[in-house]
């Protein structure tokens, strides 16, 4: 390309191939001389170039429209390809951070069962041991009789608190969450 635009450059191309068309020996002539700056013109005024000779170059053939198609189908199934890995990377992931959460989940829920066996047991011994010291003349104990009940009066009845009071107060909240 440079060659055809630089006429002061020989084309090393067509120079080979008159070269070996000619004879096998390669073309023993003598280099050329070395230039000095002022015959490149640097130390000179400038002087009227030749106007180099540019060649067009040649028109790419149309591609033909089952080729267009082709490499239409191979874009697509690419895309595709790469959106279906994804989707797989997705869902593997996610399965398997399902499986190790559902695993702790599972030993979790191993222990609080161990720990409500053994809440249970201790309830039992402890509701044992009460029984046990309840029999004992020593705890002053008395079985229940109608004799040794105490009844209470009911308390008074407390007026209605009006709507613009009832509104104005905060409503009570729990003390326990409300979600996650």
């Amino acid at each position: 390309m440079t060659a055809a635009l630089r006429p002061d450059i020989p084309d090393r191309r067509s120079a080979r191939r008159t070269a070996y068309r000619s004879s096998t020996l390669p073309n023993l002539s003598p280099p050329e001389p070395r230039r000095s700056l002022s015959d490149h013109g640097f130390d000179r005024e400038p002087q009227a170039r030749p106007v180099p000779r540019v060649t067009a170059l040649p028109q790419p053939r149309p591609v033909p429209a089952w080729l267009k198609l082709l490499i239409r189908v191979q874009q697509g199934s690419t895309v595709m390809t790469l959106l279906l890995m994804g989707t797989v990377l997705a869902i593997y992931g996610w399965t398997v951070l399902t499986q190790q959460r559902w695993g702790y989940e599972y030993r979790r829920w191993g222990a609080l069962q161990k720990h409500e066996q053994q809440l249970m047991a201790t309830n039992e011994v402890l509701k044992n041991q009460m029984a046990q010291q309840a029999e004992m003349p020593k705890a002053g104990l008395v079985a229940p009789s109608p004799s040794n009940m105490i009844f209470l009066a009911p308390a008074a009845l407390r007026p209605p608190v009006p709507p613009d009071i009832e509104a104005s107060t905060p409503a009570l909240l729990p003390n326990r969450p409300l979600g996650y």
